[in-house]
């Protein structure tokens, strides 16, 4: 088994726990329910790719084995060197953070996020684990595209929009 990509789902259960508070932390001081809607979405999504994540590590480190039967990673994005970003959740929200601030940090997780786990991607040949990295890589690029759609209609037309629809 790939030690690297053992590190990898290990930092991945440490980001989404960091994920979950933030975006508890975002829904509590976003003062639209549209807003607090999205933020605890986006928390919720997280806590169950914790969960899911925690298991694959859990069979990793006492079975041996990855669980997954995921898509396999497409390497083609791996032509260009990558280097990982560092304090990818901030530990707290800005007193003064405004909505706008608030997605445009969680915007900003899920980029650092996505680089992290698309880097560790490029350097492994483990075909099991390129599953796992590949549902990561998937869900926050959901994500993302989720919380660009709603800091544009935030910033451009003032409001949150209904994230009743899931952009996939």
């Amino acid at each position: 088994m790939d030690k690297e990509v053992l590190k990898a789902v290990k930092l991945a259960v440490n980001l989404k726990k960091k994920e979950v508070e933030y975006y508890k932390k975002a829904a509590g001081k976003t003062k639209n329910p549209n807003g607090r809607k999205v933020f605890k979405y986006l928390a919720e999504e997280e806590s169950r790719h914790l969960e899911s994540i925690k298991k694959q590590l859990d069979s990793a480190e006492k079975k041996g084995g990855w669980l997954s039967d995921e898509k396999l990673f497409n390497k083609n994005v791996c032509r260009l060197e990558r280097s990982r970003p560092k304090n990818i959740v901030p530990k707290e929200i800005k007193a003064d953070a405004n909505d706008l601030d608030a997605l445009k940090e969680a915007i900003d997780i899920e980029r650092k996020s996505l680089e992290v786990y698309t880097d560790i991607a490029c350097k492994t040949d483990d075909k099991k684990a390129l599953k796992i990295l590949h549902y990561l890589i998937d869900t926050e690029n959901i994500h993302l595209k989720e919380l660009e759609i709603q800091y544009t209609f935030l910033k451009n037309e003032g409001f949150w929009y209904d994230n009743e629809v899931r952009v996939d």
